[in-house]
């Protein structure tokens, strides 16, 4: 994603949907790791990370609906 450039007024939701797949990426390396160990610090490290990607789901597919409005998308 970072080697694609947005229009100005999408700058925003592009670094925000980059950190949102960052994050994501991580939490899907520690379920992955707890997989192949059976390490319960892992899990635990995974799972403090859901209130915050739960968050920026929210927010990034609130923005992506703001701008879907504003430019006035299907």
């Amino acid at each position: 994603m970072a080697s694609i450039t947005p229009p100005p007024i999408l700058e925003q939701i592009q670094a925000d949907a980059t950190v949102f797949f960052d994050l994501n990426a991580r939490w899907l390396t520690l379920e992955l790791e707890y997989w192949k160990t059976s390490d319960g610090a892992h899990q635990n490290k995974a799972n403090s990370m859901l209130p915050e990607l739960n968050a920026r789901t929210f927010l990034l597919f609130q923005d992506i609906g703001d701008a879907k409005w504003v430019l006035n998308l299907p």
